[in-house]
């Protein structure tokens, strides 16, 4: 029984470290703008912010520096004007390493969706996630660091 165990925690870390990056989206139905709009040339308008979760499709724990103890960062993206079918990627890069490439399918004008990557405690230093559209337009470009845990997290 106990080798059952051990066996099936090694199959479920192993399929974190294979498949780190999970997605989701859900319509939006509010109606309020948010202050934070970037409209660009291809005619969407997009929010992006990072943290550690989500709550009622909303970022909890927004922050842009994280303890390399975070296991996972997430990326909430809010788009405005796009025409239905539509589709964004998040391309998370480590330094300049692309980690992962997420599709994000966008249902409607007003769609907020997300990723998260799953953050190794050894991997120290800038990341940034680019958000961007079918065509490779990038839309948003958001950075953030992971620290060791003996440095100041701000």
């Amino acid at each position: 029984m106990r080798k059952i165990i051990i066996l099936v925690s090694l199959l479920v870390t192993g399929l974190m470290l294979i498949c780190p990056v999970i997605t989701w989206g859900e319509e939006e139905q509010e109606v309020s703008a948010p202050a934070e709009m970037v409209e660009k040339a291809v005619g969407l308008k997009v929010e992006a912010r990072l943290g550690t979760g989500l709550e009622e499709r909303e970022i909890i724990g927004e922050a842009y520096n994280f303890p390399s103890s975070i296991g996972r960062v997430y990326c909430w993206t809010l788009v405005l004007g796009a025409e239905e079918p539509a589709e964004i990627m998040h391309v998370w890069y480590y330094g300049e390493k692309k980690m992962a490439e997420v599709k994000l399918a966008i249902k409607s004008q007003r769609y907020r969706t997300w990723s998260c990557k799953t953050i190794l405690p050894e991997w120290v230093g800038d990341w940034r996630v680019e958000v961007v559209d079918a065509m490779g337009n990038l839309l948003k470009c958001i950075s953030f660091e992971v620290v060791k845990e003996a440095e100041e997290i701000s």
